[in-house]
Formats: structure tokens, C-alpha cells, sequence
């Protein structure tokens, strides 16, 4: 809660900061996975945890203002809502398929295919372009 103010203090309300700030906060998610790999120290969990919350703190608040470049009056609240259904889904089946991975293979397995991932989704971020014509 202190930090998000002070994180939009930093970016303006502009299509390229909003992809910026969801794109620095998917690689904060994916470099707290990689402090955790192979770890029994209890510092670099904490470490974990901290990047886990820059990275909500930059991507999470981000997400709504950036999908709003995609909508127009007729559609705003669909999309709006599959975004928030999204962010549900993952938050209900990732500790279900997180779970099946650790069991399946080992925790730094799964941890560093959730990084890839990670890399992969920020390729894509990479490819979004504004939509809205500039007067």
C-alpha cells in the first residue's frame, strides 16, 4: 500500500508507460522464481517475497489502465471483466497446477519453467501496440 502511490508518482498515465510498468513488473515476477531456486537460505526467500510484491505492485495496478486502450464504450466492461476473470482463473488453478508440477518434477524445476514462462510473456508484451489514433 506505500509503495503503489509512489510507483505512480514515477510513470504517466500514457499507453508506453503502462506497458512498461506491467512489463518491468512480469520480469520482477520471474526474477523472484529464480531467487528461490535451489535455496535454503532464509534471506533469499525474503528476497523472493519482496520482488513478488514490487512486481504486483507494477503489474497488477497496470493491467486495468493498459486494457483500456483496447476498449471503446460498447466493450469496455467485457473487457475490463476478462481481464479480472483471468487474474482469477490464475489465482485458483495456479496453486492446483503449481502443486502437480512439485509433485511431478521437483520445486527448482517448476520454478524455472514458471520463469520461462515469465520471458515468454514479456516477448508478447513487447508486441502490444496502441490502438487509439493520436490527434
Amino acid at each position: 500500500m506505500l509503495f503503489n502511490p509512489l510507483s505512480s508518482a514515477y510513470f504517466q498515465k500514457t499507453f508506453n508507460a503502462d506497458k512498461l510498468r506491467v512489463i518491468l513488473g512480469v520480469l520482477t515476477f520471474a526474477l523472484s522464481y529464480l531467487f528461490i531456486i535451489n535455496t535454503n537460505d532464509y534471506w533469499r526467500f525474503v528476497l523472493g517475497i519482496t520482488f513478488v510484491s514490487i512486481g504486483e505492485i507494477l503489474a497488477l495496478t497496470a493491467i486495468p489502465s493498459l486494457l483500456n486502450h483496447y476498449a471503446n464504450d460498447t466493450n469496455r466492461g467485457t473487457i475490463q471483466a476478462i481481464g479480472s476473470l483471468s487474474g482469477s482463473i490464475g489465482r485458483a488453478l495456479g496453486p492446483l497446477l503449481g502443486g502437480f508440477m512439485i509433485t511431478s518434477f521437483s520445486f527448482d524445476t517448476t520454478f524455472l519453467t514458471i520463469f520461462i514462462i515469465h520471458l515468454i510473456v514479456v516477448f508478447f508484451l513487447l508486441l502490444l501496440r496502441d490502438v487509439k489514433p493520436k490527434y
